[in-house]
């Protein structure tokens, strides 16, 4: 469903169908948006491996920190440009035992210092939006990353929803809270905008994350013996 079909079911869903309209279609946009923006948050993000702009980093040599993408939610891997793959860490993981890279060469994770090397792993939480390097890179490496994100753009009438198809007729569900909740005499209801509200958490935590913990699912290999 493209967002503009979006529009015209929820001018239905809601007998705002003739001018002039209780919500301008830049509201409902700009609902659409957020909608999109907090069924991705809820779900864990989209999978992406291959959008330039989130997934390439450049690790530059001598420099501790590297700036991320603000839509990234999780980073789920993380590999040089000779396909060895970096440990992922968050702060408090670093702060553990050593580890040992793929060359031999210890690092510690109490020991954040100026010491280069063939890059180990990646470090994030300690500034917002910027990963550090384990150990700094001694020289610079482009480092591909596959991570969970919110949507890449605003919604518009000429863009596409970035979630899959058969979740967009759900989206009306948070679309109707936003609209319901606006601040006017004719649009306001507390009571509407509640229980749009709870049907997109109920579509949310029920259908929508059983359906993306069965695609998380790790296959395993079965075995059969003695046949």
């Amino acid at each position: 469903m493209t967002p503009a079909a979006l529009l015209t079911s929820f001018r239905q869903s809601v007998f705002d169908e003739n001018a002039p309209f209780l919500w301008s279609d830049d509201e409902f946009y700009e609902f659409a948006t957020d909608a999109q923006e907090m069924f991705t948050r809820l779900t864990g993000g989209i999978a992406d491996s291959t959008t330039a702009s989130v997934t390439q980093l450049t690790a530059t040599a001598s420099t501790e920190y590297t700036a991320i993408s603000p839509l990234i939610l999780k980073i789920r891997l993380a590999r040089r440009a000779d396909f060895r793959s970096l440990e992922i860490l968050n702060f408090e993981d670093a702060e553990g035992a050593g580890r040992e890279d793929d060359y031999g060469s210890q690092w510690r994770g109490n020991r954040l210092d100026a010491t280069e090397g063939p890059l180990a792993g990646m470090i994030s939480g300690m500034e917002q939006d910027q990963v550090r390097w384990l150990p700094i890179p001694a020289v610079t490496e482009t480092v591909m990353l596959t991570v969970d994100r919110l949507p890449l753009k605003s919604v518009t009438a000429g863009t596409k929803f970035e979630i899959h198809a058969h979740h967009h007729i759900h989206l009306l569900h948070w679309i109707k809270y936003r609209a319901y909740s606006k601040a006017d005499a004719e649009t306001f209801d507390k009571t509407r905008a509640g229980e749009s509200k709870n049907r997109f958490n109920e579509y949310v935590d029920g259908l929508a994350r059983i359906e993306r913990n069965r695609r998380r699912h790790k296959y395993r290999t079965v075995q059969y013996r003695g046949l």
